[in-house]
């Protein structure tokens, strides 16, 4: 089994064994708090949770809104092929390490957190039929020892009770990393990158599909995606990160 792998299960077991010893924890301080998934007074208002007005379907926060629905004029100009995405809250220098601690810190944990905060809106789940996870490729799953998108996914899941199908989408090919990259050379370095397990196209034709990552800057990585899960027979794909970044 991968070393990250193998954390992931040990941090879980000892949460769970634990927890009733231990009072819950501030994810971003570590000092106690009076519940689980929760923020400390001192971090909660330095988080930038969106809530509305967004737009209908990328789900960038807006300043104002004039309608109960609004589409942002990049939406307008070169929509997404999903049909709507939703974040949690922004990347920002006081959010950035509870991202950075869970990708690169083994704080596999945060992974429950997450999926707790994503699920605030019900309702943006109702027609949910399956859960899939954006893949890394397996020389990055070799290295990291787990794929975030994944461990999101699943505690979604186990969470919601949608079915989580992590092995429909395949990474072709390793790429640089996104971040530091401008807004065409993310589409350029994600382009032709994906495909769909042929094996398992029965899986989720016909279904609306729930596209699952950490970040979503650009949204390249997502649109290649959700491109190739619908040439494929989906319904419609929905996405669902933690934070929102900008380019």
């Amino acid at each position: 089994m991968l070393v990250g792998g193998v954390k992931a299960l040990i941090q879980s077991f000892f949460r769970h064994f634990l927890k009733p010893l231990i009072p819950p924890l501030c994810p971003l301080c570590h000092i106690p708090v009076e519940q689980d998934y929760t923020l400390c007074a001192t971090c909660w208002p330095v988080v930038e949770f969106i809530s509305a007005p967004f737009c209908d379907q990328c789900g960038q926060p807006l300043e104002c809104a004039m309608a109960p629905t609004i589409i942002c004029g990049r939406c307008l100009t070169d929509p997404f092929p999903f049909k709507a995405a939703r974040a949690v809250f922004r990347y920002t220098p006081a959010s950035s390490p509870l991202i950075l601690n869970f990708k690169h810190g083994d704080m596999t944990y945060l992974a429950d957190f997450f999926a707790h905060w994503m699920l605030r809106d019900r309702g943006y789940f109702k027609d949910v039929d399956l859960i899939v996870p954006v893949p890394l490729h397996w020389t990055r799953l070799l290295k990291r020892g787990f794929n975030q998108a994944a461990l999101l996914g699943k505690r979604l899941s186990l969470q919601s009770g949608i079915p989580h199908a992590p092995g429909i989408l395949k990474r072709l090919k390793e790429t640089p990393s996104q971040g530091g990259l401008s807004k065409k050379e993310r589409a350029r370095n994600v382009k032709k990158v994906f495909h769909v397990n042929p094996s398992m196209k029965s899986h989720f034709q016909g279904k609306t599909i729930l596209l699952v990552d950490d970040v979503m800057a650009s949204g390249a990585t997502l649109r290649f995606c959700a491109e190739n899960l619908l040439k494929a027979g989906a319904k419609a794909v929905k996405v669902q990160v933690v934070c929102r970044s900008k380019v």
